[in-house]
């Protein structure tokens, strides 16, 4: 049996795919690759302590007399490419499908100042949690904070309304059993 590859968006998620040999493998249920806190911790751990042994073997070798700044510097770059998702997600509205089966949420995703606010339309089973960070569920994303307006047709079919805008917007057309149509309303 051939070894499964984890493709993941997360750059935690990602620090575990690279210390693969050095945790337990993560274990697939149903669709879902579930890894334990702990292991996430444990590999936060190890990743810090190499790159700590890595700045300051290198801070000796350059005969740095304040090796504290370069221990800063170091830690700063190991938040930007392996630390914890640093996205803040502030939710917005929430709209039920007429038998109650689908939620849509509305929410504004923040990752900080270099990267414009984008607002995010999602939806769900009824009996699942909002999750921001399962993008399989993203039905529609633009950047800025803009107002967009929806409105379910029917249990199946949603009706998104957005202004006019430069941004080419992501949208998806079909989600599950859900059909979804866009209209650019310039009275937004």
């Amino acid at each position: 049996m051939g070894q499964q590859v984890l493709h993941l968006d997360s750059p935690i998620k990602f620090c575990i795919d690279l210390l693969d040999g050095q945790i337990r493998k993560p274990t697939l249920q149903g669709q879902t690759w579930v890894v334990r806190m702990e292991d996430i911790l444990m590999v936060m751990i190890l990743l810090i302590k190499n790159r700590l042994k890595r700045v300051l073997s290198t801070v000796n070798a350059w005969g740095i007399k304040r090796p504290w700044i370069v221990i800063i510097i170091g830690f700063v770059f190991l938040l930007s490419g392996c630390g914890p998702d640093l996205c803040s997600n502030e939710l917005l509205f929430e709209n039920a499908s007429p038998d109650k089966s689908y939620i849509l949420t509305s929410f504004e995703r923040n990752c900080g100042a270099t990267i414009p606010y984008v607002r995010v339309l999602s939806l769900r089973v009824e009996k699942e949690g909002f999750d921001p960070d399962k993008y399989d569920d993203w039905i529609f994303t633009l950047h800025g904070p803009k107002n967009i307006k929806i409105e379910w047709n029917s249990n199946n079919s949603l009706i998104v309304y957005y202004p006019p805008t430069e941004d080419i917007p992501t949208k998806v057309e079909k989600w599950r059993n859900v059909n979804i149509s866009y209209v650019v309303d310039g009275n937004l």
